[in-house]
């Protein structure tokens, strides 16, 4: 089956989850402090065994006046958000340390 693995990377700890593509219940959710992006995606592949990530989605913490929505990443995209890091110096880089990984 299709999964979804959905990220929130903190200045301070990593949320994520992975969802089945075609269903709201998760296969699997946690928590690291840290931001410890291996730890995290350890728990997730035990969970994700026997699925296919389709996808993956990442909450940025300031997309300023261009991202207002999802937006599928690239680099214009990634370094149009590193400009706005001085808008949210705590959160915004390790976000983007998340979607690099």
């Amino acid at each position: 089956a299709d999964a979804v693995l959905v990220l929130n990377a903190g200045s301070s700890s990593l949320k994520f989850a992975a969802y089945p593509a075609d269903g709201p219940d998760p296969l699997v959710r946690g928590q690291v402090a840290g931001g410890d992006l291996a730890a995290a995606f350890d728990r997730c592949d035990a969970a994700l065994a026997g699925h296919r990530l389709v996808g993956v989605g990442h909450r940025v913490v300031h997309g300023g006046a261009h991202f207002t929505g999802p937006v599928r990443v690239d680099a214009a995209v990634l370094a149009a958000l590193d400009d706005l890091v001085p808008l949210a110096p705590l959160h915004q880089p390790p976000a983007l340390a998340a979607v690099r990984a």
